[in-house]
């Protein structure tokens, strides 16, 4: 008389199975459906009534109201694999997802690619206008890459301005280069945050399930590796994993390790350069230039380690 008729079937079920067995049922979660929609979730008790004889009459149960609580499980769980700036998923649900997309692929003999998206020129804005507009940049990369790629694609953010798209079920490297344009275009045209037109673009690191990696672990690491060459190619480029790609990123990192120590350990030196007045000829004053002594490659010019710092 209360519920939906689907409820309604369950609960009876229940009950008889009480009056047939005589076992009580405690501490049921039950998700009630109510005639004009609305759900609500209750924990419920049910056990038999007996007669002065002992013979079953029927059953009786006493529920009491959880929804509150349900309703905060349910957003814990969701926050806990959901970016909670732009509701993507987190890397802990996008690792999850990229192994079911894997497990798909496998069993058709398909293709999974995973882009690495770095936005470039990002920290301009948070250094010109603040974070809250440089998060709701974020919100809105996130809109547009949602509304640019298929319902089955997947689009997760791995934190600051890193984002993750990867496609289920490939058959040629062709769709995977034309997403990656596609994906660039729609990074390119202007964004309008509170008032201002803002520019941006990104770099897309690209690797495929099987040949570059067989985990979604593994397939992050490649694309990651992709995404540092797309950026050393400059601005809005694309690049796809190779084995060669590896290596360069061994060596970057152990520049970057090596250059934590570098300070400690005294290994900056200055070199000045005189500024030559073309007038007069004369010195008019000095450049202070920085080099890096390496204990291992010897003398270090600027353009291979001052990107690194200021990253």
């Amino acid at each position: 008389d209360i519920f939906s008729s689907e409820h309604a079937g369950k609960a009876f079920e229940d009950e008889q199975r009480i009056i047939e067995t005589g076992d009580a049922m405690p501490g049921m979660e039950e998700k009630e459906t109510w005639p004009d929609g609305h759900e609500t979730w209750v924990l419920t008790t049910k056990v038999p009534v007996k007669d002065r004889r002992g013979k079953i009459m029927g059953t009786m149960g006493i529920s009491r109201d959880i929804t509150d609580r349900r309703h905060a499980e349910l957003r814990i769980h969701y926050m806990a694999l959901h970016d909670a700036l732009t509701g993507l998923p987190n890397r802990t649900l996008l690792e999850d997802q990229l192994a079911q997309a894997i497990a798909l692929a496998s069993r058709n003999g398909k293709r999974v690619a995973v882009f690495m998206l770095d936005l470039d020129r990002f920290k301009n804005v948070n250094d010109s206008f603040g974070h809250q507009v440089g998060d709701r940049l974020l919100v809105a990369v996130s809109e547009r890459l949602r509304s640019g790629l298929r319902a089955s694609d997947i689009v997760a953010r791995l934190g600051g301005d890193e984002f993750v798209i990867g496609l289920p079920m490939v058959e040629q490297h062709q769709d995977i280069e034309q997403v990656a344009r596609k994906v660039l275009g729609i990074l390119t045209a202007p964004f309008e945050i509170e008032g201002r037109g803002l520019q941006i673009g990104a770099s897309i690191g690209i690797c495929e399930y099987p040949a570059d990696g067989e985990n979604p672990q593994d397939l992050l690491q490649a694309a990651d590796t992709a995404m540092y060459e797309a950026k050393n190619r400059g601005r809005g480029k694309h690049a796809f994993f190779s084995a060669e790609l590896t290596d360069a990123t061994r060596r970057r990192q152990k520049l970057e390790f090596d250059l934590q120590h570098a300070l400690a350990r005294d290994e900056f030196v200055l070199y000045y350069q005189p500024l030559v007045s073309t007038d007069s000829g004369g010195i008019t004053g000095v450049e202070a230039l920085l080099r890096w002594r390496h204990p291992e490659q010897g003398i270090v010019y600027p353009n291979q380690f001052v990107p690194e710092l200021e990253e």
